[in-house]
């Protein structure tokens, strides 16, 4: 819960390069790190980091698979960044959906958007029961992990990338809100430096 989100968040404010940090973890050179090799390159670090190597599972291990490969391990970085943030835009409650404007339920779902490189794939981790449908639920359950900071993010993606009001939001919803909102970051970033 939230004890183990805050013990990962401190623990990444100590890394300063995820791509040597995962290389220094994997200790066997396989391209994952399992919980035992977790618990062996974080136990000589003492009891203030104890619960990291079973907290870093929970949280990173996005496809159930029982390690964390790069890419896993990279949307740790990435989350500690937008959840910095955010924190400092909303304080550490984190932003309420009905106070936000338009703009800044875009700006959510874009800090969002930019943690995993791949839409098609984020989608289909939030879409448990395969359906080819992401619900209010399965979108909550899937932020709930990363703390207050994305409580209002169901909401905000909701309103923009379900098109057709039924409830729910497709693959292709999912997809056309991914480029619209990239599209835009690119454009800002072209005009504005």
């Amino acid at each position: 819960g939230a004890q183990a989100r805050a013990l990962v968040m401190r623990w990444l404010g100590t890394v300063a390069d995820v791509n040597t940090q995962f290389r220094q973890m994997d200790i066997n050179g396989d391209g994952v790190l399992t919980l035992q090799e977790l618990q062996q390159v974080i136990a000589p670090f003492g009891a203030q980091w104890a619960g990291l190597p079973e907290a870093l599972m929970v949280m990173g291990d996005r496809d159930g698979n029982g390690c964390l490969d790069l890419r896993e391990f990279h949307q740790f970085g990435l989350l500690l960044q937008a959840n910095t943030a955010l924190q400092g835009l909303y304080g550490a409650q984190g932003p309420v959906f009905a106070q936000l404007s338009a703009a800044q339920q875009r700006d959510l779902v874009m800090r969002w958007l930019m943690t995993f490189p791949d839409p098609d794939a984020e989608f289909f981790l939030i879409d448990t029961n395969h359906d080819g449908y992401v619900t209010p639920q399965e979108l909550q359950a899937a932020v709930a992990p990363y703390g207050p900071m994305w409580s209002a993010l169901p909401q905000s993606l909701f309103a923009m990338a379900d098109t057709d009001r039924n409830g729910a939001i497709s693959l292709a919803e999912f997809r056309q809100l991914a480029i619209v909102l990239r599209e835009n970051a690119m454009l800002r970033q072209s005009m504005f430096g």
